[in-house]
């Protein structure tokens, strides 16, 4: 029977060997033996109570100045080395923060909430993608999900920006539920599934209509303080205390009928007027909508196997299901969707350590192929590689963009790329999972590093 019930005593050599790899991208031999004879505890609050990253803005190579808070301009490098920044200083992040449970989570927030910088084309974007799951690595789920669906890099790579009246764009809306929130569940029919139907996604894209990217990145977040893209708007004058008229948003109500609106939920603003939606009448359907779905129970089973499939296991059995994904539901149901109790429970849980059965052959620790991530930077760290002076910023570059990033290509991952929609193959597809890791093509340049 497996146990979500904490482990007690103090942590093992091997045991704080086994909670950095999965926490970090890995551990120096001096971080294992920092929380070797800590209580899991204790060893989980130093790597939960580091403050959180606050990197510089990243800087232009050519011209000395930052580049993700305007839009760019011909005086710029060319877009291929902005990205290089972009990617060189999260990077850099994750080889040196040490013990920080933060920077792993927002690595998997990458994977969960997935943007190509390919499609997207516009390396701001990603850098404020990357700083939204950065302020909400440890955060609420929930909040997440609302400015995810707000966020620059997202409208363009889901197309949302092309979702107008009179020509309706689904793919966000039929990746939010699918990917992203509830998942589809068993299949009932030709389009529908257990968790929502096809009219949920036509539904779902109308209350979703009207967004566009802000390449000027001046649409500040008033919660987070980081740019989110803008509603589509005419210049038509509304009474007060309402902005503008949200001219490309479906107007009147949006119906769901199906189990995800339990039969009969209906979104609509109550900020209306001559005919036309308001932008905070936007923002309050997109609340309705994600209200709606984190009712219910399937969303929060939905994230809490994803973590576990990223920090213990790939394989979910029943037993998995019923005595580890349950509890962890409930925890992030009765905490509001706040991660970092779902966090500690799983990480300081029996089944996470193996103390939960004496079966040699099914053991956690182990049991996950090494990313690319984890095995790139991990190596950096373990040997205490030194780059030199990384503050530069042209040096930065040139160490990432020469011979960092093309090593990732060459163990079969391009940084930001994920292969499609979904994601990284390894941390989603049926049945292999991290196996996916490993090829004929890429197992030799592992051997090689």
């Amino acid at each position: 029977m497996a146990s979500i019930a904490p482990i007690s005593g103090n942590l093992t050599e091997k045991e704080a060997v086994h909670l950095l790899r999965r926490c970090t991208f890995g551990p120096t031999k001096e971080e294992i033996l920092s929380i070797t004879g800590l209580s899991v505890s204790a060893a989980l609050d130093e790597l939960l109570n580091k403050p959180e990253l606050t990197p510089s803005l990243p800087i232009d190579p050519k011209t000395g100045q930052t580049f993700v808070n305007s839009k760019l301009s011909e005086i710029n490098s060319e877009e291929g080395v902005l990205e290089t920044a972009v990617l060189a200083q999260w990077l850099e992040g994750m080889r040196t923060r040490g013990l920080d449970l933060r920077e792993k989570m927002v690595h998997f927030w990458h994977t969960h909430f997935t943007t190509q910088k390919g499609t997207v084309s516009e390396p701001a974007a990603i850098y404020w993608q990357i700083e939204l799951f950065r302020k909400f690595a440890l955060g609420n789920y929930k909040s997440l999900a609302k400015k995810i669906s707000l966020d620059n890099a997202m409208i363009v790579y889901l197309d949302s920006n092309s979702n107008v009246i009179g020509s309706p764009q689904e793919n966000y809306a039929r990746e939010f539920l699918e990917l992203y929130t509830i998942g589809k569940g068993p299949q009932i029919s030709a389009t529908d599934y257990t968790n929502y139907t096809e009219t949920d996604i036509k539904e779902a894209a109308k209350v979703l209509s009207g967004l566009n990217i802000d390449r000027t990145f001046g649409n500040i977040d008033p919660e987070t303080n980081i740019p989110r893209g803008v509603i589509k708007t005419s210049n038509k004058t509304l009474p007060q205390p309402l902005t503008l008229a949200a001219n490309q948003h479906v107007i009147g109500p949006k119906e769901f009928k199906g189990s995800l609106g339990n039969g009969g939920t209906t979104i609509q603003s109550n900020f209306v007027s001559d005919g036309y939606n308001t932008v905070e009448g936007v923002y309050e359907e997109l609340d309705q909508l994600v209200e709606m779905i984190f009712a219910k129970d399937e969303t929060a089973k939905y994230i809490c196997r994803r973590l576990y499939r990223y920090f213990v296991h790939y394989e979910i059995t029943p037993e998995i299901e019923n005595d580890i994904i349950t509890p962890l539901t409930i925890t992030l149901k009765s905490n509001s969707f706040e991660i970092l109790p779902v966090l500690r429970q799983l990480l300081s849980s029996q089944h996470f350590f193996n103390k939960d059965n004496n079966d040699i052959n099914d053991d956690n620790r182990g049991a996950i192929i090494k990313s690319p991530w984890e095995l790139m930077i991990g190596t950096l760290r373990f040997f205490n590689v030194s780059f030199g002076d990384m503050t530069d910023p042209t040096r930065q570059v040139k160490v990432y963009g020469d011979s960092v990033l093309r090593l990732y290509e060459t163990l079969g991952v391009e940084v930001y790329e994920p292969f499609d929609v979904a994601g990284y193959d390894a941390y989603h597809q049926f049945p292999e999972y991290n196996r996916n890791w490993i090829t004929v093509g890429n197992l030799g340049y592992r051997y090689q590093l």
